[in-house]
């Protein structure tokens, strides 16, 4: 094949001078004449090489332009966090100085903001009014509303720092027994969950928490705290995803406004609130946790499934920043009992497993076989199958049908699974308080549980 078009040499300009004066093509040529090529002497062809020079530096190198910029039309979402941005740098005695002088809106957009349209454009005169935590308070000139924007680093609890928490919590085998494991779960308002993983962005603020708890001599705890909570205004643009998270997952409304379907109408129509008293609900879990407001150390360790520990922690987390937020705005008030707010430890309840058969079997001469990993594993892979008739959840979730997500029913089956685990090697007790039996769980009725 000849070679591609390249700088002049003694070669090409001999096939060049043979291509004119014969009429053959040029790539033809680089063929057709290799053969007559080499035949010429050496005077000849150091002749061609001088020709080849002289054409190289009359040859003047024209640079090629640089590849045009394509400028992306900015988003939504793009507009909202440029405004935060611009508005949060705003200080009291004036604005910020900006490196550049010119609007880097595109004109076109830049004339839709100054139009004297009568639809109100999303970020028409934008400005924020107060930033805490994570919810922004976005002012427009005739209203007010929340958008929650999450600009802290939440952190995720480590499987070395849930071990740690767990050892520290547990030292012996007589706490492993005796002291009491709080089990709790949240239902977010936009979960993740099997091929969507990669699709959707999940939202860690909880629609609904429930916090429980279990010990080896009495079984799982009669009481439990359970609220359904008002997440707020939800970003633009993830509306679509929180109804198919209520649809396929809760059925629960993500706002005191939403009867977008009979179960929701159901849902206000029984009685039941979105409670936005954020400070109220953290009062609640620390008094229900046992928290003697002196030593926030002295608090034990919240525990979940690990594969559910990150959403959880992340719910509870959020309450906790709304909790710290609303103190702020209000001081003091004589109904709550704390005012402190210390946050919680997260662990995993695997972790549990693991520590209390390793408690057992220091203090047993002969090791318990098969209680490997392996089988707390497997054991904890049938998360889902007590809850299949609805019997653990709450009374809203057992009203509606095809839900698959209640935070009372996994609060509750995550104790169950942890005791059916350890049953043998405890000798736990085979009654309802150890053991889910299939029915309804304690005294639950159809009335009001909150």
């Amino acid at each position: 094949m000849p070679p591609k078009k390249q700088k002049p040499n003694n070669y090409s300009m001999f096939v060049e001078e043979r291509c004119r004066q014969t009429g053959i093509s040029r790539v033809a040529g680089f063929t057709r004449f290799a053969h007559e090529w080499k035949l010429l002497d050496e005077a000849t062809k150091e002749s061609y090489k001088e020709q080849a020079k002289l054409l190289k530096a009359s040859t003047v190198v024209v640079p090629r332009p640089p590849p045009a910029r394509k400028i992306a039309r900015p988003t939504l979402l793009d507009r909202i966090f440029e405004n935060v941005k611009r508005d949060h740098c705003t200080a009291e005695e004036g604005e910020c100085e900006d490196d550049s002088s010119e609007d880097p809106t595109p004109p076109n957009l830049r004339d839709l903001e100054t139009s004297s349209s009568s639809v109100p454009l999303p970020l028409k005169k934008f400005r924020v009014a107060e930033q805490d935590g994570d919810c922004i308070i976005m002012e427009m000139p005739d209203q007010v509303f929340p958008v929650h924007l999450d600009f802290s680093d939440v952190e995720v609890t480590t499987d070395r720092e849930s071990l740690e928490l767990i050892n520290s919590a547990y030292p012996n085998l007589a706490d492993i027994s005796e002291l009491t494991v709080f089990s709790f779960s949240c239902v977010p308002v936009i979960s993740a969950y099997g091929f969507k993983k990669s699709a959707i962005l999940p939202t860690n603020i909880p629609l609904e928490i429930t916090v429980t708890g279990f010990n080896l001599e009495e079984g799982i705890m009669e009481d439990y705290l359970h609220h359904y909570v008002d997440p707020g205004q939800l970003l633009p643009g993830s509306i679509c995803d929180a109804d198919e998270t209520r649809n396929e997952r809760h059925k629960l409304p993500y706002s005191p406004t939403d009867r977008s379907d009979e179960a929701c109408v159901r849902f206000f129509e029984s009685g039941r609130v979105l409670d936005n008293d954020y400070l109220a609900i953290y009062n609640l879990i620390l008094e229900f946790v046992g928290y003697d407001g002196t030593n926030s150390q002295s608090l034990m360790p919240m525990c979940s499934r690990k594969a559910d520990l990150e959403v959880n922690e992340g719910c509870l987390k959020w309450l906790h920043r709304q909790a710290l937020r609303q103190l702020k705005e209000t001081g003091p008030q004589p109904s709550y009992q704390w005012t402190d707010l210390p946050a919680f430890n997260y662990a995993t309840l695997e972790d549990f497993a693991d520590v209390a058969v390793a408690r057992s079997n220091l203090n047993e001469q002969t090791p318990q076989l098969g209680y490997s990993q392996e089988a707390r594993k497997q054991s904890f892979s049938q998360f889902g199958f007590y809850r299949q008739l609805h019997n653990l959840n709450c009374w809203f979730h057992r009203k509606v049908t095809s839900v698959k997500h209640c935070s009372l029913g996994a609060a509750r089956e995550q104790c169950f699974i942890v005791m059916a685990f350890l049953k043998n090697l405890y000798n736990l007790p085979h009654d309802h308080h150890f053991v889910y039996m299939g029915g309804p769980h304690s005294e639950d009725s159809d009335e009001d549980e909150d």
